[in-house]
């Protein structure tokens, strides 16, 4: 037995999310009670899709360009979260993304974005979050990985989804974002 007793106390109100993020996080959510949010409405998620790891660095640099030098979004409000190992990921610490170097810590130089596992950020958040390698090699629970790593985003989550990633979970993306060209 552990050191609590008592049953869980399940909290029906997503206080974290705006109401946009709270729809996709939805579309993954697979509890028995109802969530709701009363958040702002918030920005409409962003849907990046990519045919090769190539396009997708490029792509996630321009966004980073974007947020950091023209929204002026302070960098240790980002991080970029991936379902892959960093072993396995193309967003692994010490990678380069035009003047941004990622790291898998919280920044602590200028131009240094935190890019880390979905499973090692779990319980934490940030205001922008990127969630990136969306793709068909993890097939191992990949709605939890969905729900765990879209939920962390407090004000604004953009994915970056290869085309060829299972229609399953690009359908339950599609249904809540903006799809970017």
């Amino acid at each position: 037995k552990g050191i609590v007793d008592e049953e869980p106390f399940l909290l029906p109100e997503n206080c974290r999310n705006t109401k946009s993020i709270h729809k996709v996080v939805n579309a993954f959510y697979s509890g028995r009670s109802r969530i709701t949010c009363n958040g702002p409405e918030g920005r409409t998620p962003e849907l990046h899709t990519y045919r090769d790891s190539a396009e997708m660095v490029k792509g996630i640099q321009s966004v980073l360009n974007k947020l950091i030098n023209e929204e002026h979004v302070p960098i240790e409000d980002v991080v970029i979260l991936t379902p892959h190992a960093q072993e396995r990921s193309m967003l692994k610490a010490g990678s380069k993304l035009g003047n941004f170097s990622l790291t898998s810590n919280p920044p602590q130089r200028r131009n240094e974005i935190q890019a880390t596992t979905i499973h090692r950020f779990k319980g934490l958040e940030r205001k922008v979050v990127i969630l990136a390698e969306i793709d068909s090699k993890f097939m191992y629970n990949p709605e939890i990985l969905m729900y765990v790593g879209s939920s962390r985003a407090r004000t604004h989550l953009l994915f970056f989804v290869d085309q060829n990633a299972p229609a399953e979970i690009k359908s339950q993306i599609e249904t809540a974002c903006k799809p970017i060209r």
